[in-house]
């Protein structure tokens, strides 16, 4: 059976610190954006909008975009050489 990423991405990653869950308007990234701080949002998802999540590891930034939290962190799962094969 293969392992979910994000599963993986955490295990393999223990230090890697999800810092920031950013709800994005559909019309732009700026704009009146909503913002919850180092929780467990995976139930955030609203429709028009897109999640970025941001995350450091060993100083360095990694941020993921998606229709919802578990998407956005897959994209992270991706910089980090994380997928599913």
């Amino acid at each position: 059976l293969p392992m979910d990423p994000v599963r993986l991405m955490h295990e393999l990653y223990p230090d890697l610190e999800i810092s920031e869950v950013e709800c994005l308007s559909k019309n732009s990234a700026s704009d009146n954006s909503n913002v919850a701080s180092s929780g467990k949002r995976e139930d955030v998802q609203v429709a028009g909008q897109r999640v970025r999540v941001m995350a450091k590891y060993k100083g360095r930034w990694l941020s993921g975009e998606g229709i919802n939290v578990r998407t956005a962190k897959l994209k992270i799962a991706e910089q980090l050489g994380i997928g599913f094969s």
